[in-house]
């Protein structure tokens, strides 16, 4: 039964590619959607520890870029409880680099400026980090910058080397590292400088790092604040950033698993007219199961096999496809962090198998349904020399070979009987026939045999699947 379903999906290989494509693209989309969504949660959840104390921008704002915060309230700020320190500082975009136009790529290269009078480097901007080349920045540096160690890797720049910075140039003093890949491609750079390249007046500062005497106390100054500047100023802490990002994430992965779900879907559609258009091109080669002996739970599990193997390997195709396109394109080209989650990537295997079953049955049943009698009737090709002309063996030799497989797949033919006057059997003739030999390349290689032999051996082939009128030859 397993050979006969590969051989009736390797007999229609491209009706059959085209259908396992669906599937592929499915199971490929579910897996590669929904790590790159995780990897994105991982990479903030590195990059949400590397924040320290708590974050102050304009209420309203929809970043630290786009903030702009009198500068007085950084005394109204240190009036609040547990409030050790209040530093400000800044980030922003840069337009161009070494005169060349910045690109929307990830991770994004940002520009984070802080107060150094009030602050050190490990927490500067509000992110934590390590130097691991050259010198930290101190309150008096001016045009100078530390550059992130993915960074320095893109640009190809060292310590002591020029950057140039939307038109103006900066010394670079000394190289970081911090757990995130989102904060390695970032400059770090007084406050002072930040705010000439971005024009922001003297008296304004995007944001402002508080840190605590008591870090347990973090959330209770966040709403402390939330509630005294109201409609002035907006705080925040890692925890409840890193919630917020977690919601939306969430939301967004249940978003790509429905849209690859559809296309899944799509795909099962496709295998479903597939194995349907199957069964009705078939109807002969069914019928001569049922008649020689296959129930219709039989004839019902050959075509349920051939969806399960257009799912199995369609669904294999898709999981290396996905691994492909995760790791060589989206983080080997784009930088992109990707985490394939084993259930995920086995979830969506099953899946991809089980679509492909289901689009099965109704085929199945439509063929375990046929009546025998009826669907040998249907479309049999009757032979005849004179009425096919050229085309005769060609057409004898294609039902033979249909024939010669069921027949002795099925050992119906038993007895092997010999033909009169030989020592050859009916079996071994339809072998030859099979095998793509002539009625005349036969005689001439057995001369025994006459072509009326050969003839009267189908017939009697014809007789043992019990349909007086699959072949009139030579009537």
């Amino acid at each position: 039964m397993i050979k006969i379903a590969v051989d009736n999906l390797v007999k229609n290989k491209v009706r059959s590619i085209l259908s396992m494509l669906g599937i592929i693209i499915g199971v490929a989309s579910i897996i590669v959607l929904v790590a790159v969504v995780d990897g994105m949660f991982f990479e903030i959840q590195a990059a949400l520890s590397e924040f320290q104390g708590i974050t102050v921008i304009e209420d309203g704002a929809l970043g630290p870029p786009f903030s702009r915060i009198d500068a007085s309230y950084e005394n109204d700020l240190k009036k609040m409880p547990y409030v050790k320190s209040v530093v400000p500082s800044g980030a922003g975009l840069p337009r161009t680099i070494d005169g060349e136009p910045v690109a929307f790529e990830l991770p994004v290269i940002r520009l984070i400026g802080s107060d150094y009078s009030k602050k050190t480097f490990s927490t500067a901007g509000g992110i934590g980090g390590e130097l691991i080349e050259g010198k930290e920045l101190d309150a008096s540096d001016r045009k100078k910058v530390l550059i992130g160690v993915d960074l320095k890797d893109k640009l190809n720049k060292f310590v002591g080397n020029t950057i140039n910075i939307d038109g103006e140039k900066f010394k670079i003093i000394g190289i970081y590292e911090t757990a995130s890949s989102f904060f390695n491609s970032s400059i770090l750079m007084s406050l002072d400088d930040l705010k000439d390249l971005k024009g922001i007046s003297a008296n304004k500062v995007p944001q402002f790092t508080i840190l605590l005497t008591d870090v347990d106390k973090t959330e209770e100054v966040v709403k402390l604040i939330n509630f005294k500047f109201e409609g002035k100023l907006k705080a925040y802490s890692s925890q409840s950033f890193g919630e917020s990002i977690g919601g939306f994430l969430d939301i967004l992965r249940l978003m790509v698993v429905a849209i690859a779900l559809v296309a899944a879907v799509v795909a099962g559609i496709g295998i479903l007219n597939t194995m349907l258009m199957s069964v009705l091109e078939r109807f002969q080669e069914i019928g001569t199961l049922k008649a020689v002996g296959w129930s219709g739970t039989d004839v019902m599990s050959l075509i349920l096999i051939e969806s399960a193997f257009l799912g199995v390997i369609g669904s294999l195709t898709g999981v290396f496809l996905a691994l492909f396109l995760g790791i060589v394109v989206i983080q080997g080209q784009f930088g992109l962090t990707v985490y394939y989650n084993p259930v995920i990537i086995v979830g969506a295997f099953l899946f991809g198998i089980t679509i492909s079953i289901i689009a099965g049955v109704y085929p199945a049943k439509v063929a375990s349904q046929l009546n025998p009698i009826e669907a040998l009737r249907i479309e049999w090709v009757f032979f005849n020399e004179k009425t096919c002309g050229d085309n005769y063996l060609n057409n004898f030799k294609q039902w033979i070979f249909m024939a010669n497989r069921i027949v002795f797949d099925s050992k119906i033919l038993g007895g092997k009987p010999i033909i009169k006057g030989t020592r050859i059997s009916v079996e071994f003739v339809l072998e030859l026939i099979s095998s793509g030999m002539s009625v005349e390349e036969i005689s001439e290689e057995y001369s025994q045999l006459k072509k009326e032999d050969i003839l009267a051996a189908v017939g009697y082939a014809a007789k043992a699947l019990k349909h007086e009128e699959v072949l009139l030859i030579g009537q």
